[in-house]
């Protein structure tokens, strides 16, 4: 009889909950395995692994399928929750999943006093466009604009730009498509010191049905690669990004090389 291999993300991953409960052709699965693929090749220990999540969304549900170390913030920002965490831990890789909706409940602030810590954190943003697709721009444009005035009026779809001058070590775009390209991002903020931002535009059914334009899975994910350009030197200002018909993807600075 042929020996059962196992899952190569055993050690990380709560195989008894498995399959997850995302919807097929959402990326945060894709983007949960790449960030395992680089914990992987990091010679450091996985008990001072530490994740953070609010647990809104479907964001949330990562910490019921890792077997990292989890701090919950679900009544607090999670930027807030990990710079917290961070200061009790100086050892800790603390790794922090956001999405539109912790936004929505928390807005920027934590994030931009985390970038301006310099504490050792990577954040990962799944940018599935739900902010857009539930048309709350103009809130989130005047809260924006009195928090950081200097910024494009689109900011809230620029946030690598804000990560940027906010005073992140490493700043990345990618796509569920590109998961060498966002694992190697992932390594690259796991191993620099300082605040890692990396976004990652990824499909998301309710930014389609939004449009009215649900399609099947494979449809859903093909603009992400048909539309994506690669420019690892574009324009900061040319990073903001409305919808999937064009955006800019890349590995745009890295400021402590290793």
């Amino acid at each position: 009889m042929a020996k059962r291999e196992e899952h190569p993300g055993k050690p990380f991953l709560q195989m008894e909950k498995m399959p997850s409960v995302w919807c097929p052709g959402c990326g945060i699965g894709i983007a949960v395995n790449a960030l395992i693929q680089t914990l992987q090749k990091i010679p450091f220990p996985l008990e001072r692994i530490q994740l953070i999540s609010s647990g809104l969304g479907c964001i949330g549900k990562i910490r019921d399928y890792v077997t990292f170390s989890l701090s919950a913030s679900s009544h607090s920002d999670p930027f807030v929750t990990a710079l917290n965490t961070q200061g009790k831990n100086r050892e800790a890789k603390t790794i922090i999943f956001f999405q539109d909706a912790d936004i929505m409940v928390h807005g920027l602030e934590g994030m931009i006093r985390a970038c301006h810590s310099g504490e050792n954190l990577t954040a990962v943003y799944i940018n599935g466009f739900i902010y857009h697709a539930l048309c709350l721009h103009k809130k989130a444009r005047n809260s924006f604009r009195e928090q950081f005035d200097g910024f494009s009026s689109d900011v809230m779809f620029n946030l690598p730009y804000l990560a940027f001058r906010s005073g992140a070590s490493v700043v990345a775009r990618w796509t569920p498509l590109h998961c060498r390209r966002l694992a190697s991002s992932l390594h690259a903020g796991l191993t620099n010191p300082g605040f890692s931002f990396v976004e990652v535009v990824s499909p998301c059914l309710m930014y389609f049905a939004g449009t009215g334009n649900e399609t099947i899975t494979l449809d859903r994910m093909a603009p992400y690669g048909n539309n994506a350009r690669i420019n690892h030197n574009a324009a900061w200002a040319d990073l903001k990004i409305h919808d999937i018909s064009s955006f800019i993807i890349g590995h745009f600075t890295e400021k402590n090389d290793s």
